[in-house]
């Protein structure tokens, strides 16, 4: 359930606080400050759900016509973005000079009856036009996470074509036509996206997705997410996931990630493993890579 939003006229009028016990009510964690005058009664949640919270409350002043787009979009829609862009809501308007404020990201555009959608009482831009508006303003590795996910969702990568087509005029299309050729469903989280767009940007040579080890016999050993095929090389983005007890305990998830590991070595592969932190640092990402298939390379020649 989503958290209630009160207006300071709300919080005056049912609880009496004026503008000093609202700063002492934020200042002591009672409530949260989403946007200007607009709050909820709640610990401060993670920062989707502050943002998703932020768009809630400024709905109800985004003018006739205005729909939810690009970064507050996505959020809704459940794709990822960077957290680095969270703190403006994002809309488009069929009038508008490109505004911007410290909590508002306004951009002048057509949003057709078929490019709009519904979520939690909000407008926002469907999919596939979100995909798009997304791959033309963000950076490419972050447009490629969300046109993945959006192909997970099971989104037809002609729609996203369509989309592509008519926003032909707008800017940054030859980065949004690249990131719609480049997108595949396949990845099966936003760090494997992330990840594969990093080895596109940074020369890696580009492995199979959702690579199936088997023995000899033809039993399956493990699903590994990237593979190298001809350097026998397997590539594992580990999220904290993995590890934070969802999966049982910590302790049996890792004693059985070292045992298919084992297994992955035992039919002749390399395994190479990166997480959140090498992704923040791209190149030494690709450098741990290359080194992992320059040993495969040994050890298969």
């Amino acid at each position: 359930m989503e958290p209630r939003i009160w207006s300071t006229s709300e919080l005056a009028a049912l609880k009496g606080w004026g503008p000093a016990q609202v700063r002492s009510a934020v200042r002591e964690g009672r409530i949260t400050r989403v946007r200007r005058g607009s709050f909820i009664q709640a610990p401060a949640p993670r920062p989707g759900a502050a943002h998703i919270a932020r768009v809630r409350a400024a709905a109800h002043a985004l003018g006739e016509g205005t729909v939810v787009s690009h970064i507050s979009a996505a959020v809704l829609l459940g794709l990822p973005v960077p957290q680095s862009l969270l703190s403006s809501v994002w809309v488009t308007r069929p009038r508008s000079n490109g505004e911007r404020t410290p909590t508002l990201r306004a951009f002048r555009a057509p949003v057709a009856d078929d490019e709009r959608t519904v979520v939690q009482g909000v407008p926002v831009t469907s999919l596939a036009r979100t995909v798009v508006d997304l791959a033309r303003t963000v950076p490419f590795e972050w447009g490629v996470a969300a046109a993945d996910a959006t192909l997970r969702q099971g989104v037809q990568p002609v729609a996203l074509e369509q989309a592509l087509d008519r926003a032909r005029r707008r800017p940054g299309m030859r980065r949004a036509r690249r990131v719609v050729a480049f997108a595949d469903g396949r990845a099966g989280s936003p760090g494997e996206s992330l990840s594969r767009a990093h080895f596109l940007l940074q020369g890696v040579p580009a492995p199979v997705l959702q690579r199936v080890v088997r023995t000899a016999s033809g039993i399956v050993v493990g699903l590994g997410d990237f593979g190298w095929e001809d350097e026998r090389v397997i590539g594992e983005f580990d999220g904290a996931l993995k590890y934070d007890g969802g999966l049982g305990r910590p302790e049996d998830v890792i004693m059985a990630e070292k045992r298919r590991e084992q297994a992955f070595r035992d039919e002749g592969w390399w395994l190479v493993r990166w997480g959140w932190s090498e992704l923040l640092r791209p190149a030494e990402l690709a450098e741990r890579v290359r080194r992992a298939l320059d040993h495969g390379r040994r050890q298969t020649s």
